[in-house]
């Protein structure tokens, strides 16, 4: 079972962007579909039951898992891949260890920044937690709160959606957890997502390219090949980028000086 699973919609049923007669698409338009998260015998990403049985009620073709261009988890993954894959210093994990950990830490710095009158502080808070910030997996607003970080040889994946509700019901099926998997296993799953995407993809914009089904919508055939080309190399380009936290002794030293520790 993959980690990042998804599928696009056929093209016959992408809506163009806009309105008539200015509509267009683009790759990441083309990419619409559903995607999730199988995280052992949980699904991320995935609607609770109530809200599924609701919105049923009004849209008989609602999706169980979440319809969007799939190319937005794919960018937000690679846009914090370096940090996810940069292994947090065992001082810091402590403070995120579990679920419970992590709020009251993250409270303690809030409450202490909020109280103190000096704007000093500001640079220090943001160092002791914004490399936080970078490990989440942002998505769209409303959706699934996700983390995931390195400890060791370790890829940590943490969800904690208790709170999220929409239109009064629980709106994600899993709720609160972790899943674990090595780093060779996830950055295996990040390659095979990578890859079957771009092969999609690949197949979708050549027959836009010699049978384009969407005659009276705007594609700039050109650029978007040239895209796509692009995209392929997306992977690799993220590889090599560098993490946001070059010196983990000054994210240690600042969170010493608030917490007092």
């Amino acid at each position: 079972m993959t980690l990042f699973d998804f599928k696009l919609k056929p093209l016959t049923d992408i809506a163009p962007w806009g309105e008539e007669p200015n509509l267009s698409l683009h790759w990441y338009g083309l990419t619409d579909g559903i995607y999730f998260m199988n995280v052992g015998k949980d699904q991320l990403f995935r609607y609770s039951d109530e809200a599924v049985e609701y919105w049923k009620k009004e849209y008989s073709d609602f999706e169980v898992f979440f319809d969007y261009q799939v190319a937005r988890i794919y960018e937000d993954l690679l846009s914090i891949l370096p940090d996810v894959l940069q292994p947090i210093p065992q001082c810091i994990y402590e403070y995120i260890s579990t679920v419970e950990n992590q709020q009251t830490w993250s409270d303690k710095l809030a409450q202490i920044f909020d109280e103190t009158d000096n704007e000093s502080i500001e640079d220090t808070y943001y160092l002791a937690s914004e490399w936080l910030f970078h490990r989440r997996l942002q998505g769209m607003g409303g959706g699934p709160d996700i983390m995931l970080f390195r400890t060791g040889e370790k890829i940590h994946i943490r969800w904690d959606n208790e709170s999220i509700r929409i239109d009064g019901f629980q709106a994600w099926s899993a709720t609160r957890g972790e899943y674990q998997l090595t780093v060779d296993e996830f950055i295996d799953e990040v390659h095979s997502f990578h890859q079957r995407l771009i092969f999609d993809m690949a197949e979708r914009v050549h027959t836009i390219a010699t049978n384009n089904p969407f005659p009276h919508v705007k594609i700039d055939i050109v650029n978007l090949t040239k895209e796509h080309e692009e995209r392929a190399c997306s992977l690799s380009t993220a590889l090599s980028n560098e993490p946001h936290v070059d010196n983990w002794v000054s994210v240690i030293e600042a969170n010493k000086k608030l917490l007092g520790t």
